[in-house]
């Protein structure tokens, strides 16, 4: 039985739960995936919805079918399609503190409530219409049957069971890492079963193996597939560090603190051996999923990431603070109350999470070009990139945008030169999201030089540009660095049929690199002589004594047949986030590659280096 201490400290937890997901959710905009999601509802049936919808995706079907129906009744409106997702992410605080004071003690399921009541890991996934809150939701609701049937050993009806079965078929049809927690705490009850409640258990196994049959085609051909995409990196041995310290929200604060209540409160000896062997579970559950996803990601496709691991990480909480001592419900109280003010203090500080979630690329790019639109009006002509232009057009129509000229990514970037070259304007805006080749920004500021005003938010760039006079004019934004700038006659560079490479420039990493560069950025311009096809601006990296290059990547023409006497430019950038910190260290080469063995002068060569600008990744990386 609660008492007043335990009882005020769940409410406020509750309370800080429901506030944090809940605060201002109709002014969260919609992410890439939440589109991805939503413009595959569009379909007459729901067999096409199956056939196009569904079996095109990586995803179980669960969560495209409730938005199916669920975007009928409210159509494309945020707060409407995130709401039952918040709220499962509400109702999950309440299962973890519920659990946890089954499985252990009233201490250990506070402390683990206020921790995921507050971290940025759940209250992020509650406020996006994606299967993590929602998968989460339902293995916790499983696990709640499960332990009102093993650990309480409440059975006295078929009830329990009937939950327990729909719990794990629901939560087997979110997500696929869902759908393996699922099979792993079923299969954990054997260790706790009793003989008489044997056949029971059975029973619900066989309920939820049936009732899921319907999606073992779905599940067939996606599993076939093998991937989600292709564009996850093989996980690093440090990855599980990395989770724990992002799970933290980068805050030695909240590390610490919860370490030192961690041990203050720490018991031993353990004398309860179902306690032991619950604990046990709980690590057994985390530690499973993590290392299912790690080697898969190593040995076939990568697919290892944080959301991974949303399914499994509250038992790891649990089993953590597992060896905490039952304390007095005043005591509750208080250490409820410091990791609540630790957690909330470092999400809303730490993590600026609310500025960073509710102001993010698609709906901010619009903003800004609004706002342009109106300071100069037919004298700044609009482009943007994106992984789809559906995406990128949804807040431009909100806004009224008509005059933007919208891009996709997977496209030639070529198409975003011809449109630059095609401009009588003065000034260009462009905007990139969804981690677009910085070919295409460079590619428009190699016309518009100058920079006159910059924002960035998660996974996108929005430049206000101007053209110079003069290309030795060009103004760079705060914080970039030139490391060559050559224009014009004083260091032209003509290339005849004969000569395959040139202009070669190399440097040792750690005399041109700093550890805040995020990116660097080789171009040059030029005038062709014969026509141009298969000229190229090569970019790579060296180890000492390898052969091959770690990393070589070559910009293209932006078309083919740039015919005698037109101006063209190249471009190539490589973006160090993208993989490892270690090639700054490597030899860094560029040069221009003849491949046609064509005549062409080259007229201006810049490279430069840009600065890490933290709110790229702000959602997932120290900001």
């Amino acid at each position: 039985m609660l008492r007043n201490g335990d009882r005020i400290a769940l409410l406020i937890i509750l309370v800080v739960a429901f506030l944090l997901r809940f605060w201002q959710l109709w002014e969260v905009p919609f992410m890439h995936d939440e589109f991805s999601a939503l413009f595959r509802t569009r379909f007459d049936s729901f067999h096409q919805l199956i056939s196009d919808g569904v079996k095109s995706d990586s995803h179980p079907a669960g969560v495209q079918i409730f938005l199916y129906y669920w975007v009928k009744l409210f159509g494309f409106h945020e707060f409407w399609i995130k709401l039952p997702f918040a709220l499962t992410g509400f109702f999950s605080v309440w299962l973890v503190i519920s659990i946890g004071t089954k499985w252990f003690n009233r201490t250990t399921g506070l402390i683990t409530g206020a921790l995921t009541a507050t971290m940025q890991f759940f209250v992020f996934y509650s406020q996006i219409a994606r299967p993590y809150a929602v998968g989460l939701f339902f293995i916790l609701l499983a696990v709640y049957w499960w332990t009102k049937i093993l650990v309480e050993k409440k059975d006295t009806t078929f009830l329990p069971y009937l939950f327990l079965a729909l719990s794990l078929l629901m939560a087997s049809l979110m997500q696929y890492f869902s759908m393996l927690l699922a099979g792993l705490i079923y299969l954990s009850g054997f260790i706790l079963l009793q003989r008489q409640q044997m056949l029971k258990y059975l029973i619900s196994g066989v309920v939820a193996a049936l009732l899921y049959l319907p999606h073992l085609p779905v599940f067939l051909l996606q599993i076939s597939n093998g991937g989600i995409g292709g564009w996850l990196g093989a996980p690093h041995a440090g990855f599980i560090v990395d989770f724990m310290f992002y799970a933290f929200h980068f805050s030695w604060l909240f590390t610490i603190g919860s370490v030192i209540i961690l041990i203050f409160f720490i018991q031993w000896p353990i004398r309860n051996k179902q306690n032991h062997i619950l604990r046990l579970i709980g690590f057994s559950w985390f530690a499973i999923s993590f290392l299912v996803a790690f080697l898969y990601s190593v040995f076939r496709t990568p697919i290892l990431q944080y959301s991974t691991l949303i399914f499994s990480f509250p038992f790891l909480l649990l089993s953590l603070f597992s060896f905490s001592h039952s304390i007095k419900p005043g005591n509750n109280l208080l250490i409820t109350i410091i990791v609540l003010c630790i957690g909330a203090y470092t999400l809303i500080g730490n993590r600026n999470h609310y500025e960073m979630m509710y102001q993010q690329g698609y709906d901010q790019i619009a903003e800004a070009m609004a706002d342009d639109f109106a300071k100069y009006g037919k004298n700044v002509s609009f482009a943007a990139v994106g992984g789809s232009t559906e995406m990128i057009s949804f807040y431009m129509e909100k806004k009224g945008l008509k005059d933007v000229r919208l891009f996709n990514k997977y496209d030639h970037y070529g198409r975003i030169s011809n449109f630059a070259d095609s401009v009588q304007t003065d000034y260009m805006a462009v905007a990139w999201t969804d981690y677009a080749s910085f070919e295409w920004i460079e590619s428009v500021r190699s016309r518009f030089e100058t920079v006159i005003d910059h924002n960035s938010w998660f996974n996108s760039e929005y430049f206000l540009l101007a053209r110079t006079k003069n290309f030795s004019e060009r103004r760079f934004m705060e914080g970039e660095r030139t490391v060559i700038l050559e224009m014009d006659s004083v260091n032209e560079v003509a290339f005849d049929g004969k000569q395959e490479y040139g202009m070669l420039w190399e440097a040792k990493g750690d005399s041109v690199f700093r550890k805040g560069d995020a990116m660097v950025v080789s171009s040059v311009s030029g005038m062709a002589i014969d026509t141009l096809t298969a000229l190229r601006l090569v970019l790579e990296f060296k180890l000492e004594g390898d052969k091959s290059p770690v990393y070589w990547m070559a910009g293209v023409l932006p078309k083919t047949g740039i015919r005698p006497g037109q101006e063209f430019s190249l471009s190539a950038s490589y973006r160090f986030d993208s993989g490892s910190e270690h090639i700054k260290w490597a030899k860094v080469r560029t040069y221009v590659w003849n491949q046609g063995r064509e005549n062409f002068l080259i007229k201006k060569r810049l490279i430069y280096l840009r600065p890490h600008d933290p709110r790229l990744l702000g959602l997932y990386a120290p900001l």
